[in-house]
Formats: C-alpha cells, structure tokens, sequence
C-alpha cells in the first residue's frame, strides 16, 4: 500500500484525517466498494446520493423522477448523519449526552452511524428489517427509535421499496438488530467507522467489536479510503488491511462472488449521481423485460432505450 500511497490521487474526491464527514462523504465512499461488489452481478446494493437522502426528508417522491434510489429492494448500507438538518431532537440530543457526562462529541456536531436496509423475503407482508452499527451507541441511545422512524420515512419516501408495478409502502419488523462494531477513540472518526463497518458487511465479513485501535490506524484507514475513492483499491487489500489492524474477526474471508480487482472510482458527486441513472436505467429495462442481464454495456443500453422508446434520465441531474 505504500507504493499506491505514493502516486497522488488528483483530480478526485477525498475524504480528510480529523475532520467530521458530511453525506456526500459517505455516499461516494461506500459506492467505491458497493458498486465494484454491484458490477459483479451476485450481489447488488441499492445506491442513493446525498441529495435523494435528504429530499426524501420532505415527503415521497413520485416514481420515474431523478430522487428515487436505484436498486429498489436491494440491500441499502445507509450512513445516516443525526444533525440539526435530519433532526428536530439534535439539540437536545447532545443536551442529554453532555448531561449525562458523555464528552466524545460534546463539541455538538454531531453524530454518523452506519444502517443496513434490507427487504425480508416474504413478498405478503412486505417485510423490511433494520440493522445498524454504531462507534459510539451510547451517544444516541434515548433517541434511537425517534431517528430509526425517521430513517424508515425516508426509506419509504425515497422509494427504495418501490418495484415495477408494485408502489405498496413496506412494513419495517419493530425489532432492530445492534451489529456490535468496533468504538471510536476520538470525538471526529464516527463518519470514518461508519465507512469501514459499511465496507466490512459488503464484503461479507464479521466485525471484531473487541479491536483496541493503535493511534496510527485513523490515518491509514484515511489513506484506504482516498485510495478506493480513486479507484486504486481492491477488495484483497482492503480485506488484508482490515486483518492486520484487527477491524475484523481472523477468520473472516470475502466470498469469491463479492471480490473485485478495482474500487469503482468517485471522482465527483456528479460521478455517482451518473451511476445512479445507468443503474436505474438499467433496472427499468429488466423490469419492462428489454434486457436479461443487470450489466450491458452503456451502448447497449442506450441503444436498447432508444428502440423501446424511453428516454434514458439525464446523467449529472441529481
């Protein structure tokens, strides 16, 4: 990883060591490694940006519109950033936690934690279930099931259960299931675990929630990161780096369908916001039966478009 390190990254988006993460942060970073698992056709991850996020916080989209997620029903790894602007309770929030005595972000900024969105196969029902990990889930405790009735708004208003044909709001099982994840050692990383955790289950690995981290481990987690967002990672190294500083459990192994040669790169939020609509695109055409496969090319499928005569969304529009 040194040698990769040592070849700058211009020209492409970076996330910062010491610094508090915004959803653009989190959406491009956990795309570089969802989208590179998507490409190889087993398992595939529903895919949103920051704006379909936090439009979804002002009422349901309408179908066919550029604010709905792509991949509906697939599994969604969503960061959920609890701030003044997802949350009436922020305030008071951090009112309670610095009370209580809890200092690791008593600067007030805030909090990230990792959600995990998955349709339970039990098409009558429409079941949903919610797991999250968390850095430090203490902070938010007494406001865990106001936010997670938030996140399952937005869920729904977003459109990520709505599929071809079928438009009936999912209904979420009552009980959340805590992954027990590694604790941040500083008052700034939440946004940083909750990447890693993102990646960790993506990859189909299990956590170590017992890892003392050693103080350089924030700084090369840094370095992964900005390297998988320029499109220079793979899934060996990232799993070999989460080995050797112990973020996950020894015998973890990534299953050969979910291995990949390259992160996708995300140089822009244009360049998500791009593969959201050859995604969505995509899935339209399967659902109207204009194509089998999950992957055409992009020529293929703006060809087949064409003869359908549906007019492919407008890249860098979200």
């Amino acid at each position: 990883m040194n040698e990769l390190r040592s070849e700058p990254a211009a020209g492409t988006y970076e996330v910062q060591f010491n610094a508090y993460y915004d959803m653009d942060d989190l959406c491009l970073a956990i795309a570089a490694v969802t989208e590179a698992i998507s490409e190889r056709g087993q398992h595939t991850f529903a895919l949103a940006t920051a704006a379909i996020i936090e439009a979804a916080g002002f009422g349901k989209v309408s179908a066919g519109t550029d604010q709905r997620v792509a991949r509906p029903r697939q599994a969604w790894l969503l960061p959920w950033v609890h701030n003044s602007s997802t949350s009436g309770k922020y305030d008071q929030s951090n009112k309670d936690a610095t009370a209580a005595g809890f200092t690791q972000n008593a600067d007030h900024r805030g909090h990230i934690f990792l959600a995990i969105i998955q349709a339970v196969d039990n098409e009558k029902d429409y079941n949903v279930s919610t797991m999250w990990m968390d850095s430090s889930p203490q902070y938010l405790e007494s406001d865990r099931p106001t936010i997670f009735e938030d996140i399952e708004d937005r869920v729904i208003n977003s459109g990520w259960f709505e599929a071809f044909g079928d438009s009936a709001d999912p209904v979420f099982q009552q009980t959340r299931v805590q992954v027990p994840a590694a604790e941040q050692t500083n008052a700034w990383a939440c946004g940083l675990h909750t990447i890693l955790n993102a990646w960790a289950y993506a990859l189909g690995l299990t956590i170590n929630p017992g890892v003392q981290l050693e103080t350089d481990f924030y700084p090369e987690a840094v370095d992964v990161v900005n390297l998988a967002l320029a499109g220079r990672m793979d899934s060996q190294t990232i799993h070999n780096f989460m080995l050797l500083r112990s973020w996950v459990e020894s015998s973890s192994i990534v299953p050969p369908e979910r291995c990949f040669s390259k992160t996708k790169a995300m140089a822009t939020r244009e360049t998500l916001s791009d593969a959201i609509v050859v995604a969505r695109n995509v899935q339209d055409m399967m659902d109207r039966g204009v194509i089998s496969s999950s992957l055409p090319s992009p020529t293929t499928m703006m060809n087949k478009l064409q003869d359908w005569g549906v007019s492919p969304a407008s890249p860098g529009s979200l």
